[in-house]
């Protein structure tokens, strides 16, 4: 997962707009797993993704300790709009509807 490593390198000090990418990303990838089991490899891109975009904003922010609370799974995907694929996964998969 390179691609997300580059957009939240903790040097980047650029408006949040990173998000729209990383969307894109999580949206792509979400794609990609839709023909196999999904779950699995859902939660391990939402774990990657969470794990390094809380690390990005505690650094940027300067947050004392893990940030747990500024930087909770739900502020990350509900305030701030990341794509979390686990709960993209209701329903048929996408190959399934056509």
């Amino acid at each position: 997962m390179p691609k997300v490593s580059e957009l939240l390198r903790p040097g980047n000090k650029g408006p949040w707009p990173v998000r729209v990418r990383l969307n894109q990303l999580l949206l792509g990838w979400s794609t990609y797993f839709s023909y196999g089991t999904r779950a699995p490899a859902y939660e391990a891109v939402d774990g990657y993704v969470y794990d390094r975009v809380s690390n990005f904003l505690r650094k940027r922010h300067k947050l004392q300790g893990r940030g747990t609370k500024q930087v909770s799974r739900t502020n990350i995907s509900e305030k701030l709009g990341v794509v979390r694929l686990r709960r993209r996964q209701r329903g048929s998969p996408p190959w399934a509807l056509r």
